[in-house]
């Protein structure tokens, strides 16, 4: 399970998604015209647009980005929009200069009252065209910020963590900020434009347009955790959670990562635009855009579910005794290997990062091994089969793999067998 499973499914018979934000026990996905949220994990979902009566365009706007904080999920894009879980608000929309612009990005953050105050105060930032900035304390009442880069540029992205925000627009400037109102240009910013950023493991990440991922402490210094991977040229979203990164992006593509540097391919089941991913309740959720995968079939938009969390399965195992049989798979537990050495180990890699591993060998002691580190060998006298026990405990979840080893007899031992006459 964890993220070897994903699974696809189009809730609704149209439209497309674009984000998607969770909190409270809740996901809440949003779209051009769509609104929608689930309580369940989002195994099923609720349709909260309001389509009738006397001005239903108010609520069917064009949204990109979703925050939730203070209780409440807060949507921008062609305009602004509050869930409290009961009821939308009214939405106000983006005016700058006379004329509307689009807000891009969201989140919320909590702003201390002062550097040894423990007190502090919710805080919506949105950013967009034209270099908008507002914020928000309860997604109703708004106030632009001034942050002193040019009205043409136009922000794509913001995060909040270590009590600040930080925001990158499309030019490649990356500005930081304590409180969402005054505004500090990086002054070493990544070598290519950020296009989206998340906060996790007490660190910003982010992906620019030149296929790096990136990563910062303080949104002042930047460093490249992985470059030129063709996988994540195109990816539009990032997410991180229970000890993982995950990317989201065109043609179902999703790609998880422990560390920002290895990156491992997930069968998402989706072929469409996935724009937005989120963690919560055990499990990443993905949105994307609307299509048929059939002719004829429904044309909604995919939301893609991963396993849940934890996880007791490996998501790697080798042994320097050669190839396993069958090749490895998560969900097969029992594999045989033939050693051309008298001594042989087991790498075995858990898919979940708060896993444990322990490995015993024969009817030796078990041993706590590190996630995609080696064992200590174990010696195969004679001729006969030997059996590592790998042992993965994650929190309310326990797996067995066992790999038969045995020693490959030499040609000269083998023709002396068929030669022996009592044999």
């Amino acid at each position: 399970m964890g993220l070897n499973k994903w699974t696809a499914t189009k809730p609704f018979g149209a439209g497309s998604f674009h984000a998607i934000a969770y909190g409270n026990n809740e996901f809440v996905v949003v779209g051009p015209n769509w609104i929608v949220s689930s309580k369940d994990e989002g195994a099923n979902w609720t349709d909260h647009t309001v389509r009738s009566g006397p001005d239903p365009a108010q609520f069917t706007k064009v949204y990109y980005s979703v925050a939730y904080g203070g209780g409440v999920f807060v949507a921008v894009g062609a305009a602004r929009i509050r869930w409290d879980g009961s009821g939308l608000s009214t939405q106000i929309s983006q005016t700058v200069g006379g004329s509307t612009k689009f807000l891009r990005a969201i989140a919320y953050g909590v702003v201390q009252l002062g550097a040894t105050s423990p007190k502090g105060y919710g805080l919506f930032v949105a950013v967009g065209d034209a270099g908008s900035v507002l914020t928000s304390q309860d997604g109703l009442t708004w106030a632009a910020s001034t942050t002193g880069i040019a009205a043409t540029d136009e922000f794509k992205a913001i995060a909040f963590g270590n009590q600040r925000f930080v925001a990158a627009d499309a030019s490649g400037k990356v500005l930081t900020s304590p409180d969402g109102v005054t505004w500090t240009a990086t002054p070493t910013p990544p070598t290519s434009a950020l296009q989206r950023l998340t906060f996790g493991g007490n660190r910003f990440v982010g992906l620019d347009v030149s296929k790096k991922v990136v990563a910062s402490l303080d949104g002042a210094s930047w460093t490249s955790l992985s470059t030129g991977l063709a996988g994540l040229a195109a990816m539009v979203s990032i997410e991180y959670g229970f000890d993982t990164l995950a990317v989201a992006g065109p043609a179902g593509a999703i790609h998880t990562s422990p560390d920002g540097v290895a990156w491992a391919t997930r069968v998402s089941g989706s072929i469409q635009h996935l724009g937005g991913i989120a963690y919560g309740r055990n499990r990443f959720v993905a949105v994307g855009a609307g299509g048929a995968t059939t002719p004829g079939g429904p044309a909604g938009g995919d939301i893609v579910r991963s396993g849940e969390f934890p996880s007791a399965d490996l998501s790697a195992l080798t042994t320097s005794a050669g190839p396993l049989t069958p090749g490895f798979s998560p969900t097969v537990t029992a594999y045989g290997a033939t050693a051309s050495s008298g001594t042989a180990t087991v790498t075995p890699t858990s898919e979940d990062p708060q896993a444990t591993i322990r490995v015993r060998f024969n009817s030796g002691n078990e041993a706590t091994v590190a996630s995609g580190s080696a064992s200590a060998p174990g010696q195969l006298a004679g001729y006969r089969g030997h059996t590592f026990f790998i042992t993965v405990t994650a929190p309310a979840a326990t797996k067995v793999y066992t790999v038969g080893v045995s020693r490959r007899v030499p040609t000269v031992l083998r023709l002396f067998a068929w030669l022996w006459p009592f044999r």
